[in-house]
């Protein structure tokens, strides 16, 4: 049995504890102990050196992972950040200065009218309730279904939208990135599907009027095989129709 204690780099002690049998009657059985000092005359080991982050916008996500490198974004949104605050990011959004919006950008309202009667010229038009279609994106951390601030922020948006409607029809999408299980990712994103009808209907928004479906990581927003594009992906995308008279 032997210790070997290493004080520096080069210079170390050892210990020695040896027990010797002999099958002969006449020689001795004995134990042997001994204690010895070393020195490494060989080149120690270089010491790695630390690796530099480069994050030039310093928003604390890599530049190596980070969708916008040279503005400061949110960590949610891969380092870009979402300027209107309309919940899609910055290098999503096809209008990023413009705030509720379809894709990032303004919904056009659809009119529609019936004539009534034979004789167009004398007809009255019926009027229509006017037709809003817009979609929203909230985005989750990793293995998580807490809704943060800025999720928050997007739902309440979607609850004031809804307030004056005279129909409403959401519907959501729940999403992961690729890592873990198959199955443990469609749970996940139903769950997150579901945390979301929740808030919008502890929040006023009809339950009956929301309906969610999962695709855990089948559906990918965005490349998975860096941690920026698996921050994209880890989302909830609502669909949202509003009926306003």
């Amino acid at each position: 049995m032997g210790l070997t204690y290493d004080i520096t780099d080069r210079f170390g002690v050892n210990l020695q504890f040896v027990y010797k049998h002999t099958f002969k009657e006449y020689l001795t059985k004995h134990f042997q102990n001994s204690v010895g000092i070393y020195y490494n005359l060989g080149n120690s080991a270089p010491k790695e050196e630390p690796k530099e982050v480069m994050d030039a916008d310093n928003d604390g996500v890599e530049d190596a992972y980070d969708l916008c490198p040279d503005v400061a974004g949110k960590k949610e949104f891969a380092g870009c950040p979402d300027t209107d605050g309309d919940g899609i990011p910055d290098s999503l959004d096809k209008c990023p200065n413009e705030k509720n919006a379809q894709g990032g950008c303004p919904v056009k309202e659809v009119k529609t009218a019936d004539m009534q009667g034979s004789n167009a010229n004398n007809a009255s038009t019926a009027k229509e309730p006017k037709t809003l279609n817009t979609e929203k994106t909230v985005y989750f951390e990793f293995n998580s279904t807490l809704l943060d601030n800025n999720a928050k922020e997007v739902l309440d948006a979607v609850v004031e939208m809804t307030k004056n409607a005279s129909s409403v029809s959401i519907h959501i999408d729940g999403h992961t990135d690729n890592s873990g299980k198959e199955t443990f990712n469609k749970t996940l994103s139903s769950d997150r599907a579901n945390i979301v009808k929740g808030y919008l209907s502890d929040n006023g928004v009809p339950s009956s009027s929301i309906v969610t479906d999962s695709f855990g990581e089948t559906k990918p927003k965005a490349d998975n095989s860096s941690e920026a594009g698996r921050a994209l992906n880890r989302r909830a995308e609502l669909k949202i129709k509003i009926a306003v008279n």
